[in-house]
């Protein structure tokens, strides 16, 4: 019983308190809208999905400035996106009120593109305090929908969508906007020349001759390659294909691990390259970019992949519903490889792995 009146306070509080209309609301008015803020402060991944959705809402509000509120960690996808101003990184701590304030009557749209409904989005809100605040559709909580929370004025139309991807929710909330979104989800990363060529050149690559990319750790420790099944995708690209390197991606966290398998594994092997990690995250997208192929697990790497059609080998946990919504789209070969686990790796096939970088090798010989 007090579980249940628990949840019906927290519900009532976040709709008449938290989520109640903002001070400066009005009927909505497109034409007014001349400064959006997006949020987006959570992984890497999660930017790139929503780089479709950036594109179609500067399409759809040509004459909106559009920034962005990230987090430290995903900032740097943006850093060449077209379609925004600028990538605000959010302060932590008691910094954050600081900045929102500053923000604060500053933004005619602010836009929460978190699925679910969240008392601090909601409050970061009204802390910026904005003529009109939009959301994707969001799922109940507290027993309450998004519908019911007077502070979103703008939501996407109510029918559920065929695709069940999060890049098409996002893409969804367009037409609240009035404009159609696209039907094909395309992923979008820049990087300049410069950037490129100085990325390359630290980790000893040339495009000319070709390289694999590896990698072998998810964002979590259950979602990591086993070590041997890792050495013998690394032996068989570098015996089927004698004429390129393969790169192992690495972390300032997994650099020294690596190392030392890289040493047990393949001491006297000169096309084997680990790569150099740095913070930026934006260093590992021309690394991407140029790589033949990728044979990961499902990481924020399997995004970039996908925004320049990499073939690609993924291995994936057992969890339909999260696959369904995260899968990267298929504008190239691509091989999905699932755990027996939920919520881990456990329980994937080596040899299916095996298997699956062979035809990998042989669709991108067949493209080239």
């Amino acid at each position: 019983m007090f579980s249940k009146f628990k949840t019906l306070f927290k519900g009532r509080l976040l709709k008449h308190v938290v989520g109640r209309s903002l001070k400066r609301d009005a009927p909505y008015r497109q034409q007014r809208v001349r400064s959006i803020l997006v949020f987006r402060f959570d992984r890497i991944g999660d930017m790139v999905v929503t780089t479709p959705f950036l594109r179609s809402l500067k399409q759809a509000l040509p004459h909106a400035s559009i920034d962005v509120l990230c987090s430290r960690i995903n900032a740097g996808i943006l850093r060449w996106n077209p379609s925004i101003a600028n990538a605000l990184v959010l302060q932590s701590g008691p910094r954050v009120i600081i900045q929102l304030y500053k923000f604060r009557n500053q933004y005619d749209l602010v836009i929460d593109l978190n699925h679910s409904v969240i008392w601090r989005d909601m409050l970061m809100i009204r802390f910026v305090n904005p003529v009109w605040a939009a959301s994707v559709t969001k799922d109940g909580r507290y027993g309450i929908k998004g519908s019911d929370i007077h502070l979103y004025r703008i939501m996407p139309p109510g029918a559920s969508l065929p695709d069940k991807r999060i890049a098409h929710m996002y893409l969804n909330l367009i037409k609240a906007f009035g404009a159609t979104p696209p039907s094909e989800i395309s992923y979008e990363m820049y990087v300049s020349p410069a950037e490129q060529y100085q990325t390359l050149s630290r980790n000893n690559l040339s495009t000319e001759q070709g390289y694999w990319l590896v990698n072998q750790h998810g964002g979590r420790a259950q979602m990591r390659l086993n070590d041997v099944d890792v050495r013998d995708v690394i032996k068989l690209l570098l015996r089927v294909d004698p004429t390129s390197r393969v790169l192992w991606a690495s972390s300032p966290s997994t650099y020294a691990e690596i190392k030392r398998h890289a040493d047990k594994f393949f001491r006297n092997e000169g096309r084997l390259q680990i790569y150099e990690p740095t913070h930026d995250v934006l260093d590992m997208v021309p690394i991407v970019k140029n790589a033949k192929g990728l044979v990961s697990p499902d990481t924020s790497l399997i995004h970039i992949a996908a925004a320049f059609s990499k073939p690609s080998v993924i291995v994936f946990t057992a969890e339909k519903a999260l696959y369904e919504q995260w899968q990267p789209p298929c504008a190239a070969w691509s091989r999905h490889i699932f755990s027996k686990n939920k919520k881990s790796l456990d329980g994937y096939s080596a040899d299916e792995l095996l298997k699956a970088t062979e035809l990998l090798i042989e669709a991108v010989g067949k493209e080239r």
